[in-house]
């Protein structure tokens, strides 16, 4: 299988050097079946043949192989051909499940590049495993974690002992100056999370989460953005649907302009969510909520059209939207899903600031409501659990907001 990636004898030969030599087709057999491409199988099985040649070097058997071992060929790597850690690591991380498969038990199947994702992996842990998070506020926080200790130790080690609150306080304070405050009160709900798993852990001696500001916040003090209803139908013809991607991404807004869908719940559609029979739709929602809707025929049509014409063919996949290039697999997170919407925008040329994935649910609330819909309606389509999530949406009912408005005084 190798002679798919490589022709000349002298690459067939130089890949096949040290302890992993048996192993290096097979490999290039797993990379060929998962659909990676051309250029990128080609990097990781330079990176494996290194990595069997540095083994050969220092005299390490394939028994010997430990997390500390690839960690410590990650490095070198790194410093000799000042490459990216992270495809590198991808590369060692699927070699080592293959060879955990075989029987490699030493073969470990996390791989780590730095400090960093260390300290993050076992953060995601206690997460999961200590407070029972769900997947996606595990992401989150550790998404937002990444960055704060890059900012903390920008050289990468890690020294918490020397963690104070000047550059916690620091950190929040430069936050708040490129986001909003939602984003900032996640922000400290991640650092107050973060600092309590370090103190618990006797990492810090003092419990920094105490010096965490709180955010202010009012309730319904804010006005949903929104685009009218001829702009969302500029978004949904701007999807060429003569195309694989054309036909997957109008799938996607329309499941956000007519159903009112969330960019979490289209990740997280699964085939056999779909009854074609009856027209209906499981959606996971937030919190691990389930609960059924019924599809117009248009939705129907487009995610018919993208599953038996444009989806890959991946049978290990269950996720209904896969990405468009190889491997092809489920979207990893809810930004795949807003640049899709904010890509749409770039088409028309529709000018809004906020132009994210949820700006199509508002849209819908709002059109609704101004086209007489009770509260109760729009809760129901928007799946919201308390009728208060909802009452926001009275801000934007202008027919009846200007029965009710006072006359200007002369």
């Amino acid at each position: 299988m190798l002679s798919f990636y490589f022709q000349h004898p002298y690459y067939m030969n130089s890949y096949k050097i040290g302890p992993l030599a048996n192993y290096i087709d097979r490999f290039a057999s797993a990379l060929r079946e998962r659909g990676y491409s051309h250029q990128t199988a080609k990097h990781h099985l330079r990176v494996i043949s290194g990595l069997s040649r540095w083994l050969l070097k220092k005299d390490i058997s394939i028994y010997d192989v430990r997390l500390e071992t690839l960690e410590r060929y990650l490095f070198i790597r790194k410093k000799k051909f000042s490459e990216n850690n992270s495809g590198n690591a991808k590369a060692l991380l699927i070699f080592s499940e293959m060879m955990f498969q075989l029987g490699f038990c030493n073969f470990q199947k996390k791989i780590v590049s730095s400090p960093v994702k260390h300290e993050i992996q076992q953060y995601v842990e206690y997460l999961e495993n200590q407070k029972g998070l769900l997947k996606t506020t595990q992401k989150t926080y550790s998404e937002i974690i990444e960055r704060f200790l890059f900012f903390a130790f920008p050289n990468e080690k890690l020294n918490f002992k020397k963690l104070s609150r000047q550059t916690v306080l620091g950190y929040i304070s430069k936050q708040a100056k490129k986001y909003s405050l939602s984003r900032i009160s996640l922000t400290a709900s991640s650092l107050r999370s973060f600092l309590e798993y370090l103190f618990l852990n006797k990492r810090i001696e003092t419990n920094l989460k105490t010096c965490v500001p709180q955010t202010a916040r009012w309730e319904l003090a804010k006005t949903p953005k929104f685009i009218s209803m001829k702009d969302v139908q500029l978004l949904l013809n701007s999807c060429d649907r003569a195309t694989p991607l054309g036909k997957r991404n109008y799938a996607i807004l329309l499941l956000m302009a007519k159903a009112g869908l969330r960019a979490c719940e289209i990740i997280r559609m699964q085939l056999d969510d779909i009854d074609w029979e009856n027209g209906t739709i499981v959606i996971r929602g937030k919190g691990g909520q389930f609960s059924s809707i019924v599809i117009s025929q248009d939705i129907g049509n487009a995610l018919f059209d993208y599953i038996k014409e444009a989806r890959p063919s991946q049978k290990k996949c269950l996720e209904v939207f896969l990405s468009s290039v190889p491997p092809f697999k489920g979207f990893t997170g809810r930004t795949s899903v807003t640049n899709i919407v904010i890509s749409a925008f770039s088409q028309t040329g529709i000018d809004c600031p906020r132009q994210g994935s949820h700006l199509l649910r508002h849209s819908l609330a709002t059109h609704m409501i101004n086209n007489g819909s009770s509260m109760d309606e729009v809760r129901e389509i928007l799946r919201h659990n308390d009728l208060q999530s909802t009452a926001i949406y009275a801000k934007v009912d202008f027919k009846r907001l200007r029965t009710i408005t006072l006359p200007w005084p002369k």
